[in-house]
């Protein structure tokens, strides 16, 4: 557990050292993605990972339910490495230029979470 906590407080040092992920910026966006390097964007991805895994086990620990949209995510991103949801991030902004202000997390729930819940309904 304390190597997850600290593997998330590194991801989100590094993000938040980064120009393109400034203080006022409190949610990523196509912007701010397309600005940062390969290392920062996998930056952020590892620091949301983490706090899935972070919420998962405190709600494991206090008798709690999995909260549902981490258990989705978790669920529907499984088999992708960091670096293949990284690529498909950078793709859909390249694909949608005039949606830069989408945010990150919106972008992975269109493009990798909600394909995966439509082939699972009967």
């Amino acid at each position: 557990m304390r190597n997850v906590i600290r593997s998330f407080v590194a991801g989100l040092c590094l993000a938040a050292a980064t120009g393109a992920w400034t203080q006022e910026k409190l949610v990523a966006d196509g912007e701010a993605w397309m600005q940062s390097s390969e290392r920062e964007r996998m930056a952020f991805l590892v620091g949301v990972t983490n706090m899935i895994a972070v919420e998962k086990a405190y709600a494991q620990r206090k008798g709690l339910p999995e909260p549902p949209a981490g258990a989705l995510l978790a669920r529907q991103t499984g088999d992708l490495t960091v670096e293949e949801m990284s690529k498909r991030i950078t793709r859909w902004y390249e694909a949608n230029p005039g949606q830069r202000k989408t945010p990150v997390m919106k972008v992975v729930w269109i493009d990798m979470v909600r394909p995966g819940l439509a082939k699972e309904k009967p």
